[in-house]
């Protein structure tokens, strides 16, 4: 490695940087590391998810409230919250939120995908999407049918409790009027049912575990944990590196084609601003 005028170490060059390795990120690597002529390289800022707490279910619990593997994040103190600081979880693993969360399993509302449609979106209609759901998943509940995937790298199952609570819970939404979903996903969303999960064999089933995982012994995907990417680097108007660090050695990292930002909802334009993207009256406070 030779040396940037900043004084970090410059890396060989990617075709394409991913920053972040969450559920997007960890796809995106999958999915663009097939071909085998582009080099991807993969930020995290989290560590590897080999901790045995992650791949409990009934232990999600304790990953949030011991904010394990987290940022750590907290609200301001909201006056309509009796000024309280809420806990924001957001993961700092690979895989993200996946890794962390409770592995409910949503697609999204057909009408919201349809609302971004009608509003020049085209593409985003939800009969367009929906063959990317089926692609990526394997339906292992019941009832099969059209709408749901069968031979996807993502196990999503029902969750058919026996709890006498559940129940209950169920025959009251059915008592109010209210139809009884025996599979939300399929595009019908009105009603009540059983939670679905990305579990598979009593473990949780994360992004990491369902594309990263296979993509990682590709000779052209790299991956970097515990690296904190500080900015992106721009010639004029055109983005064409990252700097980032891990254990206080600072790297640049150049793209030939391609720098995707999947950071997260906080994360990522946090680093954009920092970037100087952004609100040019908020960026000026800080010159």
């Amino acid at each position: 490695m030779e040396n940037t005028p900043d004084g970090s170490a410059v890396e060989q060059m990617f075709d394409i940087i991913i920053i972040g390795a969450g559920s997007a990120g960890c796809l995106l690597s999958n999915r663009l590391s097939e071909d085998g002529n582009v080099r991807i390289l993969l930020l995290e800022a989290g560590g590897d998810d080999r901790d045995p707490w992650l791949h409990i279910p009934l232990a999600w619990g304790k990953i949030l409230q011991e904010r394990k593997h987290d940022w750590g994040y907290f609200t301001e103190p909201e006056p309509h919250a009796n000024s309280r600081k809420i806990e924001c979880a957001r993961a700092k693993i690979l895989g993200g939120c996946s890794s962390t969360n409770a592995m409910a399993f949503v697609r999204g509302h057909p009408n919201d995908f349809n609302r971004w449609s009608r509003n020049g979106l085209d593409d985003w209609a939800y009969e367009k999407v929906l063959p990317y759901f089926k692609s990526y998943e394997t339906w292992l509940g019941e009832p099969s049918s059209d709408r749901r995937g069968q031979d996807g790298p993502m196990f999503v199952t029902s969750g058919n409790y026996t709890d006498p609570l559940v129940h209950a819970y169920l025959e009251a939404a059915n008592a109010l009027g209210f139809s009884y979903l025996d599979d939300f996903n399929s595009g019908n969303m009105e009603g009540f049912g059983n939670t679905q999960h990305t579990i598979y064999r009593g473990r949780r089933f994360s992004a990491a575990q369902a594309f990263l995982r296979p993509a990682r012994s590709r000779k052209n995907l790299t991956v970097r944990t515990h690296a904190r990417v500080t900015n992106i680097n721009f010639d004029l108007e055109t983005a064409k590196s990252v700097s980032y660090a891990i254990a206080g050695t600072r790297y640049t990292a150049r793209a030939r084609k391609e720098i995707v930002v999947a950071a997260g909802a906080i994360n990522t334009p946090q680093l954009l601003m920092l970037s100087g993207i952004g609100s040019a009256q908020t960026l000026r406070q800080f010159n």
